[in-house]
């Protein structure tokens, strides 16, 4: 995992969510990555709530898999 050699917190989804919206934060749009976030947060949410359908679906693993890339850019600028 990108955070455990940092040594932050990844035993909730709420520190999951910090992690990940610390790392962005540091990406050269760190406002449309939050929103970019907040759109997979709700795919999240979709897996136990069934509310979106399967084109809605389908972008959030498309915006998923961008954020990726995005946190592992970040992650491999950052100091070690």
């Amino acid at each position: 995992m990108l955070t455990a050699w940092r040594h932050w917190p990844n035993r909730s989804h709420e520190d999951v969510r910090h992690n990940a919206l610390q790392l962005l934060s540091q990406s050269s749009s760190p406002g449309a990555n939050r929103q970019r976030f907040r759109s997979v947060e709700r795919l999240h949410i979709n897996f136990y709530e069934e509310m979106m359908g399967e084109g809605e679906v389908r972008m959030g693993v498309a915006l998923a898999r961008f954020l990726v890339e995005v946190l592992n850019s970040v992650d491999s600028r950052m100091a070690r």
